[in-house]
Formats: C-alpha cells, structure tokens, sequence
C-alpha cells in the first residue's frame, strides 16, 4: 500500500483484523513497517494496525528537508494518510521516535485517536543547552553513516547501553538483517530532521494531553523508566506499567508481555477504569 500527499508518499502494511480495535503503529529509528510483525503475529494481538514506514525508512518517498522529514509535515501527513484510509478515529501505538511522532500527533489532532501507546518514548529535551547537546551528538551519528558502511553503524549504534538486552535476544541476528535494508541518506535525514535535538519540547504540554495515555518502559531501562515515571507526574489521563525483564524494546524482546498490556489497557478504557 502506498498512500499519501504527493510531497510524503507513505508505505504502509495492514496488520490484524477487520473489525477489531483500530491503531496506528509508529516504528522507532532505523525500523519499519515490518518491525511489528512479531507482535502482529501473537494469538492474542486483536487489532486493525496500520503501521507506515515512517520519512527516512523503508519504503516510503519524502523529500529531503523538513518538508519531508520534519515532526510538522510528517504528522500532517500522517493525519491525510488517515482521512484518506477513512482510518480516523484510531489508536495510537508509537516506539522510541515513532512514540514522540505519536505524542505530537496526540496533542496537535487529539480528535484522531481514541488512545495513546508511547513506548520508551520521551517528550523531548526540555531545555535549549541540552537540544544544543542533543544535536552535537546526532551530527556524529550523521558524521558515521557518512563515512562508513551500513553494517559498521549498525554495529556501532546497537553497541550502546540501552540497547543491552537487546543484543541479548535471539532474534537480534534478523533484527539487524532487517535493518541493512534502509539506505544511509534517509537515515540522515531522518536524524536530521526528526532527532529529538530538533524536535518542540514537549514537556510544557503534558497537562493539556486529553487523549486517555498508556505509557511503557522496560524493568532494565532506567532512563526511560525515570523519564516515563516524570511524564505520568504531569498528565492527568495516563497509566503507567513498567514491563519486566525487559529493556528499551519491549514490543521486540517480550510481545506477548507487550501484546497483553495493551489489551488490558484498552479493556479497561471500554469499562472507564484508568
């Protein structure tokens, strides 16, 4: 499927069952559409799942610039994608990047989406030496895919800390064959664009968050168990899970813990419980 205003032409996948709970699933950096299959495939997994790949990933056409790959013009397009699909509203399921895309597109277009999943996902940096850090550092990430092959950033990227239990799956072999398939400019791009030093902070607008919010941190993340625990402080509609036995991915390294959380969530808005 290949949706889209003509400037941001989607890639997408339909996961799931007609009829069932509609969601919007919003990949990580360096990922794709693909990358919910395993949570997809549970037996407990009921959900109608739109997952696109987002600017910089897969298969999925932008233009180079912010107009292509920015925070502003890829929810936008993300919202046409939706009206298009006639898939609004929807849920909200969003990882890493693809959950600070999900928290910005849960307060500009709260009418869109029923609820929100942000998953090891922050609302920014709340500060403009730290977005100025936050910068320096992608630019070295940039500097990398610049200057070496794929399959070296790859291992240099998931090489870092949070990414410990990560390298402990046994999938993690095909996770990183699935991630040769992206291409070293849109990576940049998407880096450029979309890193978290460039991006709004987010943190002032907590409180107006109206969307009913679940937010997911794995046991051994301490980073985000402690961002996530700051974030439930300030909006007044979320749950707050802490996964265990798991690290940054938890939709990868345990969907079946990943899989239940979000059905008991979602259960429990049907009967009003928070």
């Amino acid at each position: 499927m290949t949706v889209g205003k003509p400037d941001i032409r989607f890639h997408a996948h339909r996961y799931g069952r007609r009829g069932a709970p509609r969601a919007l699933l919003l990949h990580g950096f360096l990922g794709n559409c693909a990358d919910w299959q395993s949570v997809a495939a549970h037996p407990d997994f009921d959900l109608d799942a739109l997952a696109p790949d987002l600017p910089g990933h897969g298969l999925t056409e932008a233009p180079s610039g912010a107009e292509g790959h920015g925070m502003t013009a890829t929810a936008r397009a993300l919202i046409d994608l939706l009206e298009r699909e006639a898939f609004s509203p929807c849920g909200l399921i969003g990882y890493s990047m693809g959950g600070r895309l999900a928290l910005y597109l849960a307060l500009q277009y709260p009418e869109h989406f029923d609820w929100l999943v942000l998953e090891s996902a922050s609302p920014g940096l709340d500060s403009k030496d730290a977005r100025a850090a936050r910068r320096q550092h992608d630019a070295r990430w940039i500097e990398r895919l610049q200057t070496r092959s794929l399959p070296e950033f790859l291992r240099e990227w998931y090489a870092q800390p949070i990414f410990a239990s990560l390298r402990e799956h046994p999938d993690f072999p095909h996770l990183l064959q699935r991630r040769l398939r992206n291409r070293a400019e849109g990576l940049i791009q998407s880096l450029r664009h979309m890193g978290t030093g460039v991006m709004p902070s987010l943190w002032p607008k907590l409180a107006e968050l109206s969307v009913p919010t679940l937010l997911l941190a794995g046991e051994r993340d301490p980073k985000f168990v402690t961002i996530l625990s700051d974030m439930h402080s300030r909006c007044k509609n979320a749950r707050f899970v802490v996964a265990k036995d798991t690290g940054h991915t938890i939709h990868f390294e345990h969907p079946d813990l990943f899989v239940k959380t979000i059905h008991e969530f979602i259960q429990n808005r049907r009967r009003g419980k928070t």
